[in-house]
Order: C-alpha cells, then structure tokens, then sequence
C-alpha cells in the first residue's frame, strides 16, 4: 500500500541522517567536490570523506579532475576515521595495488603528533639540565649576529659584489678543486 512506501521512504530518510560511517565499509559515494589533493565524496547524506589524490589511480596522478568530476559515482570503503572525525577513504578495487595512506593521529598539518619529539640539532631539543645561570648581568646590545664584541664591517654587512668572486679570488678556468672529481651536468627541477 501507499502507506507502508512512504512510512519505509521516512524510514530510510531517518537512517540516513543518523547514519555514521564505519571503518571498513564500503559505500556508494558521489564526488561532492574535486581538490589538488584529491576529492570530497558524499558517502551518506552530510557526510563526506577525502579520497586522497594517491588513491584515485593506480598510476600517478597528476590532476584529480583527469580522473574524476564532480557528481561521479564511485565504491568507496572508509580506511580510517581520525580522532577530529575525519574520514579518510580508498577505491576498494585498488586494494593491494595502492598503498592505503597512513592513519593520521591529528588529521592536522604538522605539530608534535606527526613526527614524534624533536631531537638534537643546533635549533631545539632537548638540551639537558644546563643548571644555575645565576646573575650574568647586562649583557649589553650583542649586534644581532655571531661578531661577538668584534667592530661591525666596513660598508655594511658585505659591501659591494665584486665580479672577481669576491675575497677567494677569481674561479678557475674550470679545473676541479682539489681531488674532486668534476661535477656532472645540471639537473633542471621539475
């Protein structure tokens, strides 16, 4: 009867808004919006996952929109919900033949929870207990560099460019310094 279609139609308009996603799950999500790092996909009604640009393909890809547009239908299966609620998604065909992205802790850019404390290095880490500093006085204006107490330069910082190559004289005629051997042709980045 009528009744009983639209009491099942409410039925399931209900389940869809209280619906949450499950890790491991699969879905069939509808591309809500592209990015350069990938593409929102509507998974239920108000709720979206990221499929990372690494997971569209199973070759690089450059372009998402190569690959997908908006409003494409697609089986999605959620690989992790991060602690923020984010939900991070992969194409269940390509299982096995791409890697699945790493479970992000913060779901963030960065910070502490990503890479682990920092350690050593000139800048950070710790320093261990370096103990009483007691008064060391005024230490006065230290010019803002690594002179010490020594007269700031003549001319400024550096003074002027000198096409000579400055105070190590002028290049070689292409020799290798040293027992270096000479250095390969230049590589243009991409």
């Amino acid at each position: 009867s009528e009744d009983s279609a639209a009491a099942n139609s409410v039925k399931a308009q209900i389940e869809g808004l209280t619906q949450s996603a499950e890790v491991g799950k699969e879905y069939d999500g509808r591309v809500a919006k592209i990015t350069e790092f990938g593409a929102f996909v509507n998974i239920f009604p108000g709720t979206d996952g990221l499929l990372h640009i690494s997971q569209v393909a199973e070759e690089r890809v450059q372009r998402v929109e190569d690959y997908l547009k908006e409003g494409d239908q697609l089986k999605v299966k959620v690989n992790n919900i991060d602690d923020r609620g984010k939900i991070d998604l992969v194409r269940p065909e390509l299982e096995g033949k791409v890697a699945p992205r790493a479970a992000r802790g913060g779901g963030g850019r960065g910070g502490p929870r990503d890479r682990g404390p920092r350690e050593g290095g000139f800048r950070g880490g710790d320093r261990g207990d370096r103990g009483d500093r007691g008064d060391r006085g005024d230490r006065g204006d230290r010019g803002g560099g690594f002179r010490g107490d020594r007269a700031p330069r003549e001319g400024g910082d550096r003074g002027p460019r000198a096409d000579s190559g400055g105070d190590r004289g002028p290049r070689g005629g292409g020799e290798p310094a040293g027992d270096r051997p000479p250095r390969g042709p230049r590589r243009e980045d991409d």
